[in-house]
């Protein structure tokens, strides 16, 4: 059986997904961050932002921006401008958008070149991606399809990036500049908030906090910074111009 798509599995709890992360708006900054901090903005920029969720990356850009949050699921509802039902194609003209984020959702599209094609399709020439997601082999991929998987609404198999992803990037018309697997700390005040962030995110069921830390614990570690509790997260951030 194919894994189920992005639109099919996040019409039916991104609802739970758009919760958290208005209940703790600030749990992954070290993540959208890491990839902002990739682009140098020079001059106002056209920022794409896909699929998008519920905006969550547009806090972290300059305020110069204009930025397009394109996302298929009415479930999020918050903070997205660009109203469609499909997530491909896209909703812009050739040749028009500076920079392209993809942050976290590119491991439930499992046609890769038809979405790297058509972003570069809207990209100016020169243009910028930034590709965060999940890598094939790491402890996260594990969690996510072993746990997460196993005790949400939805199952969870994943079709995640690694090194010859880079190859398809390259195909579709675009030249890698960097490609590497970075920490990253999604941050709270305790371990509760840590459980009830997961919980939500992933829409787990039937299971209680000390499972879901214990989880947590046991596949990606917990990290204690000062006053802050956090998940030991991990993604693959790619950056490619357009050619």
């Amino acid at each position: 059986m194919a894994p189920r798509g992005y639109t099919d599995l996040f019409q039916t709890r991104g609802d739970k997904y758009e919760s958290a992360m208005q209940q703790f708006p600030h749990a992954r900054d070290h993540e959208f961050q890491q990839a902002v901090d990739l682009i140098n903005f020079t001059q106002v920029n056209t920022i794409l932002d896909v699929p998008a969720g519920g905006g969550y990356l547009q806090r972290y850009l300059p305020t110069d921006c204009l930025y397009h949050a394109h996302e298929p699921c009415s479930t999020f509802g918050h903070s997205t401008n660009d109203s469609a039902n499909d997530l491909l194609p896209l909703p812009h003209q050739d040749d028009t958008i500076d920079v392209t984020f993809s942050i976290a959702g590119v491991h439930h599209i499992q046609n890769k070149p038809l979405l790297f094609n058509e972003i570069a399709r809207v990209m100016v020439p020169q243009g910028q991606l930034i590709l965060a997601d999940v890598h094939k082999n790491s402890a996260v991929a594990s969690f996510l399809d072993d746990f997460v998987g196993s005790n949400n609404s939805t199952g969870h198999d994943g079709i995640y990036i690694d090194e010859a992803t880079l190859d398809v990037l390259a195909s579709s018309g675009w030249r890698v500049v960097s490609a590497n697997r970075k920490p990253v700390y999604w941050s709270f005040k305790d371990e509760i908030a840590m459980a009830n962030f997961c919980r939500s995110l992933f829409d787990l069921r039937n299971i209680s906090n000390e499972g879901i830390i214990s989880a947590i614990d046991e596949t990606l570690g917990i990290k204690h910074f000062d006053d802050k509790t956090c998940i030991n997260w991990e993604l693959f951030y790619i950056t490619a111009i357009r050619q």
